[in-house]
């Protein structure tokens, strides 16, 4: 059974290179600890085995508790990080490198265009990316056309990777600041 999990695992995590679903992540590392206790508790047998009729043939009963809590120590790091990303999503904390990322392009665009501030908030659930971006503008900023903002928003989006249907970017500008 172990040599089949085992199988199951890393052909799952194969297929998921492919694919990148965190339901496929699970399932591969589900395979893992079964793959994972199931190999333990031939290991545990096997050494209760040797140690009968021997001069440690009174630690025998010990050697099952003794693998389970060795294997669950090991284990326990599994499912948590699955656990982490899941609350991540749940409370929307956006990954540090993305956040890290909108921000440092609009400190630049804010000088490069002479903008007042802005405020970005950033949001990743599951594969989406959530990007809202408020900008102010000076009262009297001059705008010749939407086509000019358009622009602007354009190379926001392309800074952040493009167009993607995994990636929600709103921008909006606004002379008010108690707006953003």
């Amino acid at each position: 059974m172990a040599a089949l999990s085992m199988y199951m695992y890393f052909y799952v995590r194969k297929k998921n290179q492919i694919v990148n679903s965190e339901f496929l992540r699970l399932d591969a590392h589900s395979w893992f600890m079964s793959g994972t206790i199931s190999l333990s508790l031939l290991v545990a047998f096997g050494i209760a085995t040797f140690m009968d009729g021997g001069r440690y043939q009174y630690l025998t009963p010990y050697v099952d508790p003794l693998v389970l809590a060795v294997l669950s120590i090991f284990l326990i790091f599994v499912p948590m990080s699955t656990v982490a990303n899941a609350m991540r999503d749940i409370f929307l904390i956006a990954p540090f490198g993305l956040d890290e990322k909108v921000r440092l392009f609009l400190d630049q665009l804010v000088v490069r265009y002479g903008f007042k501030t802005y405020a970005s908030y950033v949001a990743k659930i599951g594969r989406a990316q959530f990007i809202e971006i408020h900008i102010v503008v000076p009262a009297n900023y001059p705008i010749s056309s939407v086509e000019e903002l358009d622009g602007i928003r354009r190379e926001i989006a392309d800074a952040m990777g493009g167009d993607s249907p995994q990636r929600w970017i709103t921008i909006a500008f606004t002379t008010n600041e108690n707006w953003i």
